[in-house]
């Protein structure tokens, strides 16, 4: 059955790229006889097209053909689209940029709810945040990203599992929050200026995620619970938000090891409160759900330096809010926890034998060391020890990644001669 569904992929994945090609063969003939097709001609065929395109895509759906449904569906977006950029510059409905990308987007999103198509849906996912930032450039009203983000939403916690729309969900609600609070700030908005306060909410956004990504939605004992659709989604996700927000988080440290980002943070500060006490207020909010519900193993932890972390920009934005912000001390801390975090990746990727935990953890120790030598170290004797030391944490790394394959290793089964043997001895 597997076998099957995976020959199913690759065969409607040539059929894509065929068709791919012939859309390109049709675009440079349609490019170079523009004088000899009328306007209304094109609108009919690409109108032509969606409907055909749509109406076979339900049909193989109604009959089961899944994959063969979702890839009519597919290109009846597509020509939906040119459909309506055409019709649009055509009949002089709207020649706005941002208004046709709506109605295609409206037209999408429809297409792909009802057939439970995940690559469309990534595609309006995409679409959405390239209407928010026209939108935010223009100064109109969000609300209808905001109705996309619901749609989204109920996608994949409805109708299908799909690890790339959800991350795309995520990153769709933090650019719309953070659109509506410099709104609300910047009421003009005009000239667009970077706001640190963007930055807090974001990071404070992610590291409430962090944790709550772990919280069990419903603690499973000894007896066998019954669970929907949503419940049984959630582990999913949830290993897609820990993930997500453990490697945005190691990519922040890394770049707060130097002092240069520092630096940037604390001239960006305009001395507004306003983004700290909304981050304090979510990591609050989380930290009550964190620790009063059952939690996945390693959520605490990474919470609490998530939160550790906001705490440290906060007092890094200002060089006179604490004085060893202005001994410039921050990035010494960022890299005492960067080679921290570095020894337990390498230590469990040893355990686990995990490329994926090893990488990190010298990625991390890689990038401590970088910012020591030429942060904090003048001489070529200090260069020399840390780099020893380096060789050394990544020696015992090794010897111990040995030792646990060894010992997973399944042990040879002695003859019967060889137990009687070992038993007289005895």
């Amino acid at each position: 059955m597997f076998a099957e569904q995976k020959m199913d992929r690759y065969f409607y994945a040539m059929m894509n790229l065929a068709v791919v090609a012939a859309v390109g063969g049709a675009v440079i003939l349609l490019a170079n006889n523009l004088e000899q097709i009328s306007p209304q001609g094109f609108i009919d065929l690409f109108a032509g097209l969606t409907l055909l395109c749509t109406l076979v895509g339900f049909w193989q759906q109604w009959r089961g053909a899944e994959a063969a449904s979702q890839s009519w569906i597919f290109w009846g977006g597509i020509a939906y689209g040119v459909t309506v950029f055409a019709g649009g510059h055509f009949w002089a409905i709207t020649t706005f940029i941002p208004n046709l990308l709506l109605l295609w987007l409206a037209g999408l999103a429809l297409l792909a709810f009802f057939n439970g198509n995940p690559w469309q849906m990534g595609l309006v996912a995409v679409l959405n945040l390239v209407w928010l930032g026209m939108t935010f450039l223009y100064g109109y009203s969000y609300w209808p990203a905001l109705v996309l983000l619901l749609v989204l939403v109920a996608f994949v916690w409805q109708r299908r599992r799909s690890g790339a729309v959800f991350f795309l969900t995520l990153v769709n609600a933090l650019a719309l929050v953070n659109c509506y609070l410099y709104a609300l700030l910047e009421p003009g908005h005009f000239p667009l200026t970077f706001s640190v306060m963007h930055a807090l909410v974001t990071f404070a956004l992610l590291g409430a995620v962090s944790g709550v990504a772990g919280v069990r939605r419903r603690p499973v004992g000894v007896t066998i619970v019954l669970v929907d659709e949503a419940n049984a989604l959630w582990p999913y996700y949830a290993r897609i938000l820990g993930w997500t927000t453990t490697l945005i988080g190691l990519a922040t440290l890394m770049a707060f090891n130097f002092r240069v980002s520092w630096d940037a943070l604390s001239a960006a500060y305009d001395s507004r409160l306003f983004g700290v006490v909304i981050g304090f207020t979510l990591l609050m909010v989380a930290a009550v759900l964190v620790f009063s519900r059952p939690t996945t193993a390693g959520t605490r932890p990474r919470f609490v330096l998530w939160a550790g972390g906001f705490l440290l920009l906060v007092t890094g934005m200002n060089s006179g809010m604490m004085a060893f912000a202005a001994q410039h001390y921050l990035p010494l801390s960022a890299v005492v926890l960067a080679i921290g975090l570095a020894m337990g990746f390498l230590r469990q990727g040893a355990r686990q034998r995990s490329w994926l935990y090893l990488s990190m953890g010298l990625l991390l120790l890689l990038t401590a060391t970088i910012s020591l030598m030429t942060e904090w170290m003048n001489n070529y004797q200090m260069s020399a020890l840390v780099l020893a030391g380096v060789a050394m944490l990544i020696l015992l790394t090794a010897l111990q990644l040995q030792r646990h394959r060894a010992e997973s290793r399944p042990q040879p089964a002695r003859s019967l001669s060889t137990q009687l043997a070992g038993e007289a001895a005895l």
